[in-house]
């Protein structure tokens, strides 16, 4: 019977402190997880009412590259018509294909 105080008594002033301490310890990080969830939300949540106006935004760019567009054409059109047409490729020349020694011996 008085191995089972002592033991009792070990479990009371040995492991139970080691446990609190230990619990503390995975309360304290659970808490500093729980800090940064919590800031992280915050920041999300700035960062969706900063992208609301986002597909707003992207119509009216697409409305103005329509309008750009159309006046690109017309001034690449005109710039055409002003321009020179190119003479047509000339097609390479056969000694062209040959080392420069079998050229020159030519």
């Amino acid at each position: 019977m008085a191995l089972w105080w002592i033991g009792a008594l070990a479990l009371l002033l040995v492991v139970l402190p080691v446990v609190l301490v230990l619990l503390n310890r995975i309360l304290a990080a659970v808490e500093r997880i729980r800090d940064a969830a919590d800031e992280i939300l915050a920041d999300g949540l700035t960062l969706n009412d900063a992208l609301e106006p986002i597909p707003g935004m992207l119509a009216q760019t697409d409305t103005t590259i329509k309008e750009i567009q159309v006046g690109a054409v017309r001034y690449a059109g005109s710039v055409q018509k002003l321009l020179p047409t190119p003479p047509p490729p000339q097609p390479a020349a056969e000694n062209n294909h040959k080392p420069a020694h079998a050229r020159a011996e030519a």
